[in-house]
This record gives structure tokens, sequence and C-alpha cells, in this order.
């Protein structure tokens, strides 16, 4: 199966950096527009929430990727480790671990690394809930652990659907809104809950280190 082709706009070789780990290069952008003003999204010791995160032009055709039926979701049995319901599960679909590329769709995550100026990912994974009864939550987590230890990196997740499925966070939540973006410590725990308006809830998790 061919990597679906996306419109999106060229890479300018005179403004962009390489990232040698994977052969990729990213178009460099100094600024985003958050709900807090501009700020540029690595110099951050609070979550903050951008909407409209991408441009029309490159989100419609990402989104449409993700909905479509020849976009390949794998079947994961939980939703986090040590959940407490049995009966929750979720469709996946790794794009980068262990510091190597695992999907032939990596050209639908680029557009985010590109605004995120992100450099140094340790994960990135799409996750892919159905409609239930109930807004059920998965449990609170932290993202990405390794050797038991809570790592000291950031956490993006980026919504690709609408539905009434928010992320908690122990003081706050984040609507789940299509083309928003949320961008946190991976010290802060955060649960993800299920939708019971929509077909389907699709975010993608970026874990990765500042520059």
């Amino acid at each position: 199966m061919s990597s679906p082709s996306l419109d999106l706009p060229p890479i300018d070789p005179k403004n962009s950096m390489a990232l040698c780990a994977t052969g990729i290069t990213y178009r460099w952008y100094t600024d985003v527009q958050t709900t807090r003003g501009w700020r540029h999204p690595f110099f951050f010791n609070i979550m903050q929430v951008f909407d409209n995160f991408l441009p029309e032009n490159e989100f419609r055709p990402v989104q449409q990727a993700f909905l479509s039926e020849d976009f390949p979701w794998f079947y994961n049995p939980r939703v986090i480790a040590g959940q407490t319901n049995p009966n929750l599960y979720q469709m996946c679909h790794s794009f980068y671990m262990n510091w190597e590329w695992q999907s032939q769709y990596r050209n639908l995550v680029a557009p985010v690394l590109n605004r995120l100026d992100i450099l140094n990912p340790l994960r990135i994974k799409a996750n892919l809930t159905f409609k239930m009864d109930d807004n059920y939550e998965s449990g609170w987590h932290h993202d990405y652990e390794a050797a038991g230890k809570i790592q000291d990196h950031n956490t993006a997740i980026f919504y690709v659907t609408t539905s009434n499925g928010p992320t908690l966070f122990e003081d706050s939540k984040v609507e789940c809104v299509e083309n928003r973006l949320v961008l946190f410590k991976n010290k802060d725990k955060h649960c993800g809950t299920y939708a019971t308006d929509a077909k389907e809830r699709v975010v993608i998790n970026f874990n990765f280190l500042s520059p």
C-alpha cells in the first residue's frame, strides 16, 4: 500500500533544519500563535493550548487521510498499562519509537513536527477510540516512561477530530477540538476519555526533548 499523497507546502531548503538521526528535513517556524499570545512553544513552564494549529490547507488533507479506509490502524487491547477497566481498548498507529521511524506514513505528522520544531522525538503515536455509551476514562498516566522513571521531556497532543471526549488534567481539562494542540510537560499526569457524540476520537501523541 502506498503512502497517501498530501498536498503540503514545499520545504524551503534555505529556511530549514535537518534531523540527522532520521534524515528528515523540517521547516523552521519562529513563532506559533497560542491562546496566550505569541510565544515560541519550547519556552514554557505551564500548559499551552494552540487552536487552529495548522493552516487549513495542511490540516484538512491530514484529517482526511487518518479517517480514510486505507489508513492502517492496529488493535491494542489496552489503553494504558495497568488499566482497571478490561473493556476499554483502542486502535493505534506507531510512527516513531526507539529512535527510528516505524511508519511509511510519516508525512502525515510532518506538519506538526515542522510547526513545533521537534528535532529530538522520543515517540510519536496516533490513537483512535470508538463511540461509547459513556465518557469512560482511560486512566491517569504519564505518556512516556523508561526504566520505571518519569522522563523529563515534553508532550503534545494533537486533536484530529472533534468530540465530547476531553483530555483531563489534575486541575483542568482540554476539550477535544479538531486542529487543536495542547503542549505540556511529561511530569503532568493526564487522562483520555471516550466520546459519546462521535463515531471516533482521533489524536496524535508526540513525546520529545527540547532542543
